[in-house]
């Protein structure tokens, strides 16, 4: 019983710690012109960012300085929540670093009213500057195991998951979050554990 009233106090406090990232995280955005309203619609929603630091802060528990891979960097917001959330932690993030015209019209999402020409990682490192973590974000450009991207057979990237792992690897955890369609995830997923730390 006693686990058990630690382990809720501990993803309590995870839950309130990933909140107040994210609503950093969002008004970090809003003033580079992407709207709350906007973004919430494609980030990871606030139960899962409180899961997701529950379930870091406990694996990653007494590692000053963890190294996180993430696969699926879109804008930044979960790398970001992490960055925020888990102090000393280093994130290297993998996305096909599109414009987010492009993005946007792979997800057909109308919101037209920013600038849409700066591409993904851009804007993550803009809102890692604003947050004052740019030094911990690392933005790696391209697909993960696969070349495939949302934006369909047009826009293909090389695949640089095994390059990636084997010059910053191996990782302490990885947050598969890229490309969901079944094979990809998969593949994601297997790379992606190759590359942590047993």
């Amino acid at each position: 019983m006693l686990a058990d009233t630690h382990a809720q106090d501990s993803h309590a406090a995870a839950a309130t710690h990933a909140a107040a990232a994210l609503d950093s995280v969002l008004a970090a955005f809003a003033s580079l012109g992407y709207p709350r309203e906007v973004v919430t619609q494609w980030s990871i929603p606030a139960t899962d960012a409180a899961d997701l630091v529950a379930e870091l802060r406990a694996a990653l528990a007494g590692n000053p300085a963890p190294r996180i891979l993430e696969v699926g960097t879109f804008v930044g917001t979960s790398a970001l929540v992490m960055l925020l959330a888990i102090p000393g932690a280093v994130v290297h993030t993998v996305d096909p670093d599109f414009p987010l015209e492009v993005e946007f019209d792979a997800m057909h999402c109308g919101f037209r009213d920013a600038n849409l020409a700066r591409t993904t990682h851009e804007i993550a490192a803009a809102a890692a500057e604003l947050l004052g973590v740019r030094d911990r974000l690392v933005l790696h450009r391209g697909g993960f195991a696969t070349e495939a991207t949302f934006a369909g057979r047009s826009a293909t990237v090389p695949a640089i998951g095994s390059r990636l792992a084997a010059e910053h690897g191996p990782f302490d955890a990885a947050f598969v979050d890229g490309l969901h369609f079944e094979d990809a995830v998969l593949a994601d997923a297997r790379l992606a554990a190759a590359s942590v730390k047993p």
